[in-house]
C-alpha cells in the first residue's frame, strides 16, 4: 500500500479533472459556507435576544442593566459577523482563483515543501524543492536560475512564497515536507496540496517581494493564468 507521499501524479490534462481534487475543492468551499451561514444563525439569535431585552426595558423602566446586556449582545454580534464575512469572502475568493489555476496547470510532484522561519501577512512562508540542476523545470514555470536557491547539500530551492489555507492562514500539514502536489507557476504562484490532492492551499509570492514589485499591467493571478500549458 502507498503511502501519502508516493501517490503517483495523477495523469489528468489538468488538476481539476483528478476526482480527488475535485471532491476536496467543493468540501472546502462547503466548510467556508457553512462557516458563514453559522455566525449568520449566530447574529440573528443575538439581534432578536437583543429585541427580547429591549421589550423587558419598555415593560420595566427601570430594567437599565438588560438593555445594556442587549446592547453588547448585540454589538458583539454584529462585529463578530462583520468579521466573519470578511474571512469568509476572502476565502471563498481564494477558492475561485484556486480552481481556475487547478483547470489550467496539470498537478506536478515536488519532493518536499519545507517551512521557514519568520511571518508573513499572506500565509506560511515556504520553499520548493525543486528538480536537481541540469533537468528540465516543470511546465508553465517563469522562474530562472535568480530564483532558485542551493543549499550545502546540493539541494535545490525555489524563492520564499506564501502557502494560505482557506480557512486558517497560518495553518501548516508538516506531512508537506515528505512530499507535495502543486499546480501553477513556482515564481509567481499557484496551489499546493498533500499527495492525492487533500489539503488544499493557495501559493503567491510573499508580501515583501509584491511591495517592492509596482509593476503595471496584469496581477499575479491574471499572469498565472496567462502562463498555463497551451496557453502561449
Amino acid at each position: 500500500m502507498m503511502h501519502g507521499s508516493e501517490l503517483r501524479v495523477p495523469l489528468t490534462k489538468v488538476a481539476f479533472d483528478h476526482p480527488e481534487t475535485r471532491s476536496e475543492w467543493k468540501a472546502t468551499r462547503r466548510r467556508v459556507r457553512l462557516k458563514l451561514s453559522l455566525w449568520s444563525v449566530l447574529l440573528v439569535g443575538a439581534l432578536t435576544l437583543c429585541g427580547l431585552l429591549a421589550e423587558v426595558r419598555w415593560a420595566a423602566p427601570t430594567a437599565r442593566s438588560d438593555n445594556s446586556v442587549g446592547g453588547l449582545i448585540g454589538g458583539v454580534g454584529i462585529l463578530g459577523y462583520v468579521f466573519a464575512l470578511y474571512t469568509c469572502c476572502g476565502a471563498l475568493s481564494r477558492l475561485r482563483k484556486a480552481r481556475s489555476i487547478l483547470e489550467a496547470y496539470p498537478w506536478r510532484r515536488f519532493p518536499a515543501v519545507r517551512r521557514l522561519s519568520g511571518k508573513d501577512p499572506a500565509g506560511v512562508p515556504v520553499q520548493f524543492r525543486l528538480a536537481e540542476r541540469g533537468e528540465e523545470p516543470g511546465r508553465g514555470d517563469s522562474s530562472s536560475a535568480d530564483d532558485v536557491y542551493v543549499d550545502d547539500d546540493g539541494t535545490v530551492w525555489s524563492q520564499s512564497m506564501s502557502a494560505r489555507n482557506p480557512l486558517r492562514w497560518n495553518r501548516w500539514n508538516e506531512s508537506m515536507e515528505r512530499g507535495a502536489w502543486y499546480a501553477g507557476d513556482v515564481a509567481i504562484g499557484g496551489v499546493l496540496a498533500l499527495p492525492g490532492g487533500s489539503g488544499l492551499m493557495t501559493v503567491q509570492r510573499r508580501m515583501q517581494v509584491l511591495s517592492m514589485d509596482r509593476q503595471p499591467g496584469r496581477t499575479d493571478h491574471e499572469r498565472i493564468l496567462a502562463a498555463a500549458p497551451g496557453r502561449d
